[in-house]
């Protein structure tokens, strides 16, 4: 098995010391599989970050891909979130073709979500997501397969950029629709210390350095 994983976004919390354990306890379950690691910086509004801390998550990461850059000319946070996931699989095919590889699953990360460890499981024609309570799924983490990175992404999403209609609308709403999606695990958007912010209704998350 070999899996993709794509973090992209604003870093925002990215260098905390917790999000490097959250990394290392995912990359720990996988250990199964090849993971190839890709990651794409928007630094528009980014606090500045702890070059250190950066430099030792990226060391763990090992990403096979890593760039940044300021802002889009296009705005919105519907075309920025989109589109950023869409460079890194363009740029994920490239080293496909390049290196002769195919990847059988594609894992996507906000650089600033929790999750908590997944156990393993068979990778059908579902979209995973993380739980968002109020949509059809979550764009902060989603895992799919290639069938239906073709099938949805390809097909669906990737189209919708060029529609101006939908630039400031939340990509949750709007990239799920009328696809098979599972919502299966947790998820929360670390935004500071001791502060995180959660979709995930009725089903509990526990984050190990928060205070309850």
């Amino acid at each position: 098995m070999r899996y993709a994983i794509l973090i992209s976004g604003q870093p925002r919390t990215f260098d905390f010391e917790e999000q490097y354990h959250m990394f290392k306890r995912f990359l720990n379950a996988f250990q199964y599989a090849i993971v190839d690691v890709y990651i794409l910086f928007k630094m528009k509004e980014t606090r500045p970050m702890n070059s250190n801390s950066v430099e030792k998550i990226i060391k763990l990461l090992n990403p096979i891909y890593f760039n940044y850059f300021y802002d889009f000319k296009n705005q919105g946070v519907y075309y920025s979130q989109i589109k950023m996931i869409d460079l890194l699989l363009t740029k994920m095919t490239e080293y496909e073709k390049a290196l002769k590889i195919r990847y059988d699953g594609i894992i996507r990360f906000r650089p600033d979500v929790y999750v908590p460890p997944l156990k393993r499981f068979t990778l059908e024609n579902y979209i995973y997501t993380s739980i968002k309570a109020d949509a059809f799924g979550n764009d902060q983490f989603f895992i799919i397969n290639k069938k239906m990175m073709e099938d949805w992404w390809i097909k669906y999403v990737r189209p919708t950029l060029d529609n101006k209609d939908l630039y400031e609308k939340c990509p949750d709403y709007v990239i799920f629709n009328g696809y098979p999606v599972k919502q299966i695990v947790p998820s929360a958007l670390i935004r500071d210390k001791n502060v995180c912010q959660t979709w995930n209704g009725n089903v509990p998350l526990k984050i190990p350095w928060l205070q309850n």
